[in-house]
Protein backbone atom coordinates (compact mmCIF):
# COMPACT_ATOMS: atom_id res chain seq x y z
CA UNK A 1 0.00 0.00 0.00
CA UNK A 2 1.78 3.36 -0.92
CA UNK A 3 1.41 5.91 1.35
CA UNK A 4 0.64 10.12 0.62
CA UNK A 5 4.21 11.14 1.24
CA UNK A 6 4.86 8.58 -2.30
CA UNK A 7 2.85 11.11 -4.67
CA UNK A 8 3.68 13.84 -5.95
CA UNK A 9 1.72 16.96 -4.79
CA UNK A 10 -0.66 19.02 -6.85
CA UNK A 11 2.10 21.90 -7.10
CA UNK A 12 4.67 19.53 -8.21
CA UNK A 13 2.31 18.13 -10.97
CA UNK A 14 1.67 21.48 -11.87
CA UNK A 15 5.25 22.32 -12.43
CA UNK A 16 5.51 19.38 -14.68
CA UNK A 17 2.29 20.03 -16.60
CA UNK A 18 4.08 23.50 -17.21
CA UNK A 19 7.04 22.19 -18.32
CA UNK A 20 5.26 19.90 -20.55
CA UNK A 21 3.83 23.07 -21.93
CA UNK A 22 7.03 24.53 -22.65
CA UNK A 23 8.20 21.46 -24.23
CA UNK A 24 5.31 21.31 -26.17
CA UNK A 25 5.82 24.37 -27.54
CA UNK A 26 9.56 24.00 -28.57
CA UNK A 27 8.42 21.02 -30.26
CA UNK A 28 6.02 22.74 -32.22
CA UNK A 29 7.95 25.66 -33.23
CA UNK A 30 10.28 23.03 -34.68
CA UNK A 31 7.74 21.40 -36.53
CA UNK A 32 6.86 24.70 -37.91
CA UNK A 33 10.04 25.79 -38.64
CA UNK A 34 11.32 22.63 -40.84
CA UNK A 35 7.50 22.93 -42.50
CA UNK A 36 7.79 19.79 -43.48
CA UNK A 37 4.18 19.28 -44.66
CA UNK A 38 3.54 15.27 -44.40
CA UNK A 39 0.59 13.89 -43.21
CA UNK A 40 2.96 11.76 -40.14
CA UNK A 41 4.22 15.40 -38.84
CA UNK A 42 1.11 17.00 -39.12
CA UNK A 43 -0.36 14.27 -37.24
CA UNK A 44 1.91 14.15 -34.37
CA UNK A 45 1.99 18.00 -34.16
CA UNK A 46 -1.76 17.97 -34.06
CA UNK A 47 -1.55 15.24 -31.17
CA UNK A 48 1.11 17.29 -29.53
CA UNK A 49 -0.85 20.53 -29.31
CA UNK A 50 -3.86 18.50 -28.25
CA UNK A 51 -2.18 16.82 -25.72
CA UNK A 52 -0.56 20.47 -24.04
CA UNK A 53 -4.43 21.65 -24.44
CA UNK A 54 -5.90 18.30 -22.41
CA UNK A 55 -3.19 18.28 -19.32
CA UNK A 56 -3.87 22.24 -19.08
CA UNK A 57 -7.48 21.55 -19.07
CA UNK A 58 -6.90 19.00 -16.64
CA UNK A 59 -5.52 21.01 -13.93
CA UNK A 60 -8.22 23.64 -14.79
CA UNK A 61 -11.12 20.72 -13.93
CA UNK A 62 -8.96 20.05 -10.99
CA UNK A 63 -9.59 23.36 -9.48
CA UNK A 64 -13.09 23.69 -9.77
CA UNK A 65 -12.76 19.54 -8.08
CA UNK A 66 -14.45 18.11 -11.18
CA UNK A 67 -12.70 15.12 -10.94
CA UNK A 68 -14.91 12.95 -13.09
CA UNK A 69 -13.70 15.13 -16.31
CA UNK A 70 -10.14 15.12 -15.18
CA UNK A 71 -9.99 11.20 -15.92
CA UNK A 72 -12.24 12.09 -19.19
CA UNK A 73 -9.66 13.56 -20.17
CA UNK A 74 -6.98 11.73 -18.87
CA UNK A 75 -8.42 8.73 -20.83
CA UNK A 76 -8.42 11.04 -24.06
CA UNK A 77 -4.22 11.65 -23.39
CA UNK A 78 -4.36 7.88 -23.43
CA UNK A 79 -6.02 7.14 -26.46
CA UNK A 80 -4.13 9.82 -28.44
CA UNK A 81 -0.93 7.64 -27.35
CA UNK A 82 -2.29 4.69 -28.17
CA UNK A 83 -3.24 5.74 -31.71
CA UNK A 84 -0.08 7.72 -32.36
CA UNK A 85 1.86 4.84 -31.78
CA UNK A 86 -0.09 2.59 -34.18
CA UNK A 87 0.08 4.90 -36.30
CA UNK A 88 3.60 4.92 -35.87
CA UNK A 89 4.08 1.10 -35.65
CA UNK A 90 1.82 0.81 -38.79
CA UNK A 91 3.10 4.07 -41.01
CA UNK A 92 -1.05 4.65 -41.08
CA UNK A 93 -0.48 8.37 -41.02
CA UNK A 94 -2.12 8.94 -44.87
CA UNK A 95 -4.63 6.72 -44.86
CA UNK A 96 -5.44 7.83 -41.12
CA UNK A 97 -5.39 11.49 -42.39
CA UNK A 98 -7.76 10.14 -45.26
CA UNK A 99 -9.90 8.75 -42.90
CA UNK A 100 -10.53 11.50 -40.58
CA UNK A 101 -11.05 13.62 -43.48
CA UNK A 102 -13.65 11.56 -45.08
CA UNK A 103 -15.73 10.90 -41.55
CA UNK A 104 -15.27 14.69 -40.73
CA UNK A 105 -16.52 15.75 -44.52
CA UNK A 106 -19.39 13.47 -43.58
CA UNK A 107 -20.34 14.60 -40.27
CA UNK A 108 -20.44 18.03 -41.77
CA UNK A 109 -22.78 16.88 -44.59
CA UNK A 110 -25.49 15.15 -42.28
CA UNK A 111 -25.63 18.86 -40.69
CA UNK A 112 -25.96 20.71 -43.87
CA UNK A 113 -28.22 18.30 -44.89
CA UNK A 114 -31.16 18.41 -41.88
CA UNK A 115 -33.74 21.10 -42.37
CA UNK A 116 -33.90 21.57 -38.98
CA UNK A 117 -30.90 23.16 -39.04
CA UNK A 118 -31.25 25.76 -42.02
CA UNK A 119 -30.86 28.69 -39.91
CA UNK A 120 -27.53 27.43 -38.19
CA UNK A 121 -25.58 25.55 -40.57
CA UNK A 122 -23.65 28.24 -41.36
CA UNK A 123 -22.30 28.66 -37.99
CA UNK A 124 -21.70 24.87 -37.62
CA UNK A 125 -19.96 24.27 -40.61
CA UNK A 126 -17.45 25.61 -42.81
CA UNK A 127 -18.37 26.42 -46.65
CA UNK A 128 -16.01 23.54 -48.47
CA UNK A 129 -13.81 24.91 -51.32
CA UNK A 130 -13.61 23.42 -54.77
CA UNK A 131 -10.22 21.17 -53.41
CA UNK A 132 -12.26 19.72 -50.59
CA UNK A 133 -15.23 18.41 -52.65
CA UNK A 134 -12.79 17.15 -55.18
CA UNK A 135 -10.98 15.17 -52.24
CA UNK A 136 -13.89 13.84 -50.67
CA UNK A 137 -15.44 12.85 -54.40
CA UNK A 138 -12.14 10.89 -54.83
CA UNK A 139 -12.19 9.12 -50.87
CA UNK A 140 -15.93 8.51 -51.67
CA UNK A 141 -15.03 6.29 -54.94
CA UNK A 142 -11.72 4.40 -52.56
CA UNK A 143 -13.30 4.66 -49.00
CA UNK A 144 -9.99 4.70 -46.41
CA UNK A 145 -9.80 1.00 -45.01
CA UNK A 146 -7.98 2.23 -41.80
CA UNK A 147 -9.46 1.26 -38.68
CA UNK A 148 -9.25 2.73 -34.89
CA UNK A 149 -6.83 0.56 -32.96
CA UNK A 150 -7.88 -1.07 -29.89
CA UNK A 151 -6.57 0.49 -26.86
CA UNK A 152 -5.67 -2.48 -25.04
CA UNK A 153 -4.08 -4.37 -27.87
CA UNK A 154 -1.65 -1.34 -28.57
CA UNK A 155 -0.80 -1.27 -24.99
CA UNK A 156 0.12 -4.73 -24.99
CA UNK A 157 2.21 -3.95 -27.88
CA UNK A 158 3.87 -1.13 -26.48
CA UNK A 159 4.56 -3.29 -22.81
CA UNK A 160 2.28 -0.41 -20.84
CA UNK A 161 -0.78 -2.71 -19.98
CA UNK A 162 -0.93 -0.37 -16.57
CA UNK A 163 -1.39 2.31 -18.53
CA UNK A 164 -4.89 0.86 -20.04
CA UNK A 165 -6.27 -0.79 -16.78
CA UNK A 166 -5.15 1.85 -14.47
CA UNK A 167 -5.76 5.05 -16.94
CA UNK A 168 -7.64 4.05 -19.95
CA UNK A 169 -10.08 1.63 -19.23
CA UNK A 170 -10.52 2.94 -15.06
CA UNK A 171 -11.16 6.08 -16.28
CA UNK A 172 -14.00 5.03 -19.15
CA UNK A 173 -15.94 4.70 -16.45
CA UNK A 174 -16.24 8.53 -16.46
CA UNK A 175 -16.40 8.60 -20.18
CA UNK A 176 -19.95 6.18 -20.52
CA UNK A 177 -22.69 6.94 -18.20
CA UNK A 178 -22.70 5.06 -15.04
CA UNK A 179 -25.99 4.88 -12.60
CA UNK A 180 -24.21 7.31 -9.65
CA UNK A 181 -23.02 9.90 -12.21
CA UNK A 182 -23.71 13.29 -10.76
Amino acid sequence: MACADQYLSVEQCKEAADALHVLSGILLFEYARHNEASARNLITRNFIARADTMVRGIFELWEIKDYGDCWVLHRCLLDRLFHLHALNDRNQFDSFEDWSFKMQFDAANRVRSDPDLTEQQHALVNNLTVEQKTRYRQLSERTPEWRRPKAEDVAKSMDLMFLYRYGYDFASQHVHPMANDG
